[in-house]
């Protein structure tokens, strides 16, 4: 997925004031007071489908922080009133159900008294990456992310929080090879070391850690599927909009199962025109993951949500109820 830009107009004009002086209804204040210099930001246009919240911080040269929290459905136009000041900074982090997906910082803005000033943000997708290390220690443990393909400008690595029931972080989407630094203890991971991030979602590595003498278990037979829309919801629009479905097949202790090999099909409950992707049967190169291209959703259903069936010819089944939004 490619960044985009938000253009921001920072006016350091005097903001017009109502009959008592208060600021505008447009205006939404920062600071907690009316300032001389406004930011408007068309949200509406600017994010991508599927958007829930938004959070807007401005900084200064001196490290203090003012911080703006947005709901869907947003405003064509949203402005912000600010005191001038020089080295001020605007991020955004925008989120689909409560989960980070897109984020971006301006470059260094000198906001000054009569001055207009146009600030551009490159907004990319991120991810929320989750490493359960499982029978270790947290405190004696640290976690590394390393993209694959780290994009320019950005941190060759990520370092882990440590947190409740495991470490965190949030990450550019791509793929990324864990490194973990276990002190004095001689343990391997019982599993791959590689996750691909997904913007929107909560990416996560579960796995045991082993002795380096304890053969590594394999993982078990399927027993059940697991079934994930990029960002959360399914768009829909007058061209006709292609979603993306990944299924993966996990065993009784959560592992993707490797060795699946079963025939996914898909199937809707009580919608009509809906295009399905084509069935699929997994081989080795899948190792228990496969992602489906082709679900399209007519325009019928925007606003309401449809029940997507996966199933095998196995037996497994499962069923997720996912919101229909407009696409671009």
């Amino acid at each position: 997925m490619r960044p985009f830009f938000l253009v921001l107009l920072l006016s350091a004009c005097a903001a017009p004031a109502g009959r008592d002086g208060a600021v505008p209804p447009t205006a939404r204040v920062l600071d907690g007071a009316p300032s001389l210099s406004r930011m408007r930001l068309p949200l509406a246009e600017a994010l991508p489908a599927g958007i829930d919240a938004v959070v807007l911080t401005v900084d200064d040269a001196d490290g203090e922080l003012s911080r703006l929290d947005l709901a869907a459905p947003f405003e064509a136009e949203v402005v912000i009133e600010l005191a001038p000041g020089p080295q001020r900074r605007v991020s955004l982090l925008a989120s689909i159900n409560t989960l980070p997906a897109y984020m971006g910082t301006s470059a260094p803005i000198d906001v000054v008294e009569g001055e207009v000033v146009d600030a551009e943000i490159v907004i990319d997708p991120v991810g929320l990456l989750v490493v359960r290390p499982l029978a270790l220690d947290l405190g004696l443990v640290r976690v590394r992310a390393v993209p694959r393909a780290p994009p320019a400008g950005l941190p060759a690595a990520y370092d882990l929080a440590a947190g409740d029931g495991g470490f965190t972080a949030v990450v550019p989407a791509g793929t990324y090879d864990l490194e973990f630094d276990l002190g004095a203890l001689d343990l391997l991971p019982a599993a791959a070391t590689t996750i691909e991030v997904l913007p929107g979602v909560r990416n996560e590595w579960i796995e045991p850690f082993v002795a380096p003498d304890v053969p590594l278990p394999l993982p078990g037979a399927a027993v059940r599927l697991d079934v994930e829309v990029p960002g959360g919801r399914l768009l829909t629009g007058l061209l006709g909009i292609t979603n993306d479905v990944v299924v993966r097949a996990r065993d009784a202790e959560g592992r993707l199962a490797t060795g699946y090999r079963g025939t996914v099909r898909f199937d809707v409950v009580g919608a009509l025109a809906v295009l399905l992707p084509a069935p699929h049967t997994f081989t080795e190169a899948d190792a228990g993951e496969h992602r489906f291209g082709g679900l399209q959703v007519p325009l019928a259903l925007l606003g309401g949500v449809l029940e997507l069936v996966v199933r095998d010819d196995g037996g497994l089944e499962t069923t997720v109820a996912l919101d229909v939004v407009a696409g671009d």
